[in-house]
């Protein structure tokens, strides 16, 4: 019985990577909160696509092939640019959308009601692949949502709540089918649109789409923070700070591994994973910052493991009907009466 259907040393070491690198970013974000390192969250994006689009390059660049040939390749996939348009722009309106909603909404209702996204992409990767997911794999996308919002709620206790429009509630839906639907449609182009073609190129073109919505964004001023502001040479030096910088760093090598976490397992999984890192992430800053562990994060801890334990169960064959096993019985038996006749 392979974890989480993880079969292959690649699959473990993606899965493995993936949460390492979500819960290092949660160790250095809180370290530097505790050492009073400010920096512009915008300033930080620019710089991660960047890098995300430097890296994409270069690991083509050591895998695939030349410059020369990622431009040849350019030349026989236009029409890649306009596919990844819809997972860039999607994203980049989930970073819109979290802008408004945490104005909208009281910390502990967001971050509660975001849980949710598991269940949706359950479905969504469901449709999109037509592969039908098996009650274990449900009861264990339940326990681990579940989880997550007792995890959430632990954080959140005794913290006041603000009263919530009623179209709050249409934006955060909007913002949870955007992450969800730009995660499962990135997971088909890297699966479906070409099993040939170099992953670092896709993820080049999705790079260079991101950074085009990201500027759009900055010089529209959607989310309230300028082009200027975002390249202001103040908040340039912020990110010389290590913590700062190992952040940057760390998220652009997610993006990475988020692809190759796509192409080789699938968002389901990832989606889960992201689960399993929320719960991690508490009990590792406590052995290192001394956080208090809550009940409500055993409770979660038990789950979400619950979850994943579900979600490994291997799946009984289904029985045919019992006349079809009469009929196979008796084809045995009169096997047997040729065999023993000749």
């Amino acid at each position: 019985m392979a974890f989480l259907g993880l079969e292959t040393l690649v699959q473990k070491s993606i899965f493995c990577v993936y949460i390492g690198l979500w819960v290092s970013y949660g160790l250095l974000n809180e370290y530097a909160k505790r050492s009073h390192i400010k920096f512009h969250s915008a300033t930080a994006v620019v710089a991660q696509c960047i890098v995300k689009l430097v890296l994409a390059v270069g690991l083509f660049m050591s895998q695939d092939g030349s410059l020369a040939k990622m431009f040849e390749l350019f030349k026989r996939h236009p029409t890649l640019f306009i596919l990844y348009l819809i997972p860039s722009g999607l994203y980049a309106l989930y970073d819109i959308l979290a802008y408004v909603n945490l104005a909208l909404f009281d910390p502990p209702t967001y971050f509660l009601l975001l849980q949710f996204r598991l269940v949706i992409t359950g479905l969504l990767h469901q449709r999109v692949f037509h592969k039908t997911m098996n009650q274990n794999q449900w009861l264990a996308i339940l326990a681990v949502t579940i989880g997550c919002v007792i995890k959430t709620v632990g954080d959140n206790a005794g913290a006041a709540e603000k009263p919530i429009p009623v179209f709050a509630y249409g934006l955060l839906m909007v913002q949870i089918l955007s992450s969800t639907f730009a995660g499962v449609y990135n997971e088909a182009l890297l699966k479906t649109y070409d099993k040939n073609l170099s992953i670092h190129f896709q993820n080049t073109i999705m790079y260079l789409d991101s950074i085009v919505f990201v500027m759009l964004c900055l010089a529209l001023g959607i989310t309230g923070v300028s082009f200027r502001d975002a390249t202001d040479v103040k908040n340039l030096e912020a990110l010389t700070h290590w913590p700062v910088l190992m952040m940057v760093l760390i998220m652009s090598f997610i993006g990475v591994v988020t692809s190759l976490f796509l192409k080789y397992l699938d968002s389901v999984r990832k989606a889960i994973a992201s689960g399993l890192e929320l719960v991690v992430l508490p009990i590792l800053a406590s052995l290192l910052f001394g956080t208090v562990l809550t009940g409500y994060l055993v409770l979660s801890v038990a789950l979400v493991a619950g979850g994943i334990y579900l979600y490994s169960l291997p799946v009984a064959p289904a029985q045919p009907p019992l006349a079809l096993q009469k009929d196979s019985k008796l084809e045995d038996v009169d096997d047997e009466d040729s065999k023993s006749v000749v």
